[in-house]
């Protein structure tokens, strides 16, 4: 008995130091995963032979388009001050190229190797999201998503970019446009653009008198669709109007114009909530197009609160 005892006795004296030293490994792997990281974010991806960005013109545009290719080598982490300069410079000039290229990147052509090797120096982290897999003619397409956080001087916390990406290449950007009145205000829009084939309205009762009140320019034959909220989005009660003024982007999706992608796609069960501009402002996309253009200021709209749902409704 006494032997025994003496075996498991030395036996746990092996066991239980081994546990313990399991316990503190995985402790700091668990918490050395929960700090972002910059470059080092996918260390397990092996990136292929460098490819240029490449800046394509789209055929159905009647703008001139930079057809010069441009190529960046990876490059170590920047320090915070140094990659908050180059995403400023990167919000006011795009890389040099227009939408839907964004940053450099082109929906349809950039590879998301590429586009890692490229943004992994200067943002805050990437993360990946839920991946899939789709049969197509007895071919199998391998699907996931990226988010790309990044920082932007003096706006709080981190702002986001969804890469989506079929086969290993990028073929949808989902971008916030804080930082981007220049490129990409309501007038620069349709004096670069030109007149958008579509504009949808949505107006949304959240509070009794605060209304969510936006305008989407939709070009579907060049890739685009760009929202705008409204700055003021109130109800007024003596004429049941909605107000809003409009002229910062809030938002843009961005898409190779070769998947003839139409507005429903993008806003899905929520199509319900958009009308068209005449509908909802009394307003042509033609006459809409010629007051942008012709001034560089916010412009104020008004649509019928009883046109829309109502908190309650």
């Amino acid at each position: 008995m006494k032997t025994t005892f003496t075996r498991i006795s030395t036996a746990l004296m092996v066991f239980i130091p081994i546990v313990l030293i399991l316990i503190v490994v995985l402790a700091l792997i668990s918490d050395s995963s929960s700090v972002p990281h910059r470059a080092d974010l996918y260390d397990f991806m092996t990136p292929s032979a460098t490819h240029p960005f490449t800046k394509t013109p789209n055929p159905a545009s009647p703008f001139p388009i930079s057809t010069a290719a441009a190529s960046w080598t990876p490059l170590p982490a920047l320090p915070p001050q140094e990659a908050q300069a180059m995403v400023v410079d990167l919000l006011k000039n795009n890389a040099g190229c227009r939408l839907p290229c964004w940053w450099g990147i082109v929906p349809g052509e950039t590879e998301w190797n590429t586009a890692y090797r490229f943004l992994s120096p200067f943002v805050v982290r990437i993360g990946q999201g839920d991946s899939s897999e789709t049969i197509e003619n007895g071919i199998t397409h391998y699907l996931t998503n990226y988010t790309v956080y990044y920082e932007v001087p003096g706006e709080d916390g981190w702002i986001t970019t969804l890469y989506s990406v079929n086969d290993g290449v990028i073929t949808s950007i989902r971008a916030y446009t804080v930082g981007t009145h220049d490129l990409y205000s309501l007038h620069q829009m349709v004096s670069n653009y030109g007149q958008p084939p579509e504009i949808w309205v949505s107006a949304r009762n959240v509070l009794q008198f605060r209304w969510n009140f936006s305008v989407v320019l939709y070009y579907p034959d060049l890739g685009i669709k760009i929202t705008y909220i409204s700055s003021l989005g109130t109800y007024h009660t003596e004429d049941d109007i909605v107000r809003g003024c409009f002229q910062e982007p809030s938002g843009t999706e961005l898409w190779s114009p070769k998947q003839k992608l139409d507005f429903a796609y993008w806003v899905g069960d929520g199509f319900e909530d958009y009308k068209p501009l005449e509908e909802a402002i009394g307003m042509s996309v033609e006459t809409f197009f010629e007051t942008i253009k012709a001034q560089n200021t916010e412009i104020c709209l008004e649509t019928p609160a009883n046109i829309w749902p109502r908190i309650g409704q």
